[in-house]
């Protein structure tokens, strides 16, 4: 709490710099010409399916280099980098989403399951890594105030308590992180992903109909 009230005058700054420097109005104005033609943009074009393609499997690739450390929950680092993939996963899947009504859903939510598991053992632990220097700083504190360290021994039960809660949950969301990720490997799940989105390449006209075709043929056109 006293870290975040600390924090609060610079977020109070940076907003009144935001908003006297008119920066939501000008990109308001500048996403509004874009808005306006949202109508006449036809955005199921094989160069964008191509762009998705390209974009989605990087992520996808990116996400999946972590593979081997799933199994190795000492790697604190890698799996928050792990994280971070996911999150970037799942943030390009939800920006090409419109390509693919519905197709991505299954995909979006499991990488956002995926990011959520891989955040709460992060924040543990952060926990784990924050509370022994916590105890040291504060106790140092407490004898420069009280002469005695005496004072910090009614910390160290709850404080201990809450270092154990921390590996505790850390341990029961890492096991079951595992056993999603034996589960999505098993269903073949990241397969399934790379055929979705392969899939516009061979059906280019189911999924890419020709504008000229959404009406009436025109007279003397034949409607094959």
């Amino acid at each position: 709490r006293q870290r975040r009230e600390r924090l609060q005058g610079r977020v109070l700054a940076a907003l009144d710099t935001l908003e006297a420097d008119q920066t939501l109005a000008q990109m308001e104005s500048t996403l509004a010409v874009f808005a306006s033609r949202e109508g006449q943009v036809y955005i199921f074009t094989p160069e964008l399916y191509r762009l998705a393609f390209q974009s989605i499997t990087a992520a996808l690739d990116h996400f999946l280099s972590y593979s081997e450390i799933v199994a190795q929950p000492e790697e604190v680092e890698k799996l928050h980098e792990m994280r971070i993939a996911a999150k970037h996963m799942r943030y390009t899947l939800e920006t090409f989403a419109p390509l693919y009504p519905d197709e991505l859903k299954r995909y979006i939510n499991t990488a956002r399951k995926a990011q959520d598991a891989l955040g709460e053992i992060h924040d543990c632990d952060v926990w784990r890594l924050y509370l022994p220097e916590f105890i040291t700083k504060e106790t140092a504190r407490i004898f420069r105030f009280y002469g005695s360290e005496r004072p910090a021994r009614r910390l160290l039960p709850g404080l201990s308590y809450f270092e154990t809660d921390r590996a505790d949950l850390r341990a029961a969301t890492y096991a079951k992180f595992v056993e999603d990720w034996q589960n999505w490997q098993g269903d073949n799940l990241w397969d399934g992903l790379r055929k979705t989105i392969s899939l516009p390449f061979f059906q280019l006209e189911r999924v890419t109909p020709n504008p000229r075709r959404s009406g009436p043929a025109p007279a003397g056109e034949a409607t094959g």
